[in-house]
């Protein structure tokens, strides 16, 4: 699931895949199916990692660079309300106008 959020008028609106554009100040991808990735990736011109990669990651490899964009990403816990707490990965993408955020869990915080 895509949710792009923009600036209209000094206010935060939110939508869908369908503002996924250039006028974006933040794309938050949760779960996103391999159609979704490909469209950001179109849009933005960015190479998203794919999940293996997101968890995967050696912690010397957790910050780096795609062109002009800085890539963070950072493991969370989730699942401490059950009985089911684990890790998972989360992945922020910062360029001059845009942050991208990519995760496969919902964390509480």
């Amino acid at each position: 699931m895509i949710t792009a959020y923009h600036s209209v008028d000094g206010r935060v609106i939110t939508g869908g895949a369908d503002g996924v554009d250039r006028n974006a100040l933040w794309l938050d991808l949760f779960e996103p199916d391999s159609e979704e990735i490909a469209l950001v990736e179109a849009r933005t011109g960015l190479d998203l990692p794919s999940r293996h990669r997101m968890q995967e990651i050696e912690a010397s490899s957790r910050l780096s660079r795609i062109g002009d964009a800085v890539m963070m990403t950072v493991p969370v816990l989730t699942g401490v309300t059950g009985f089911a707490p684990h890790n998972s990965a989360v992945t922020f993408i910062l360029g001059h106008s845009l942050l991208v955020t990519l995760r496969h869990a919902a964390p509480r915080a």
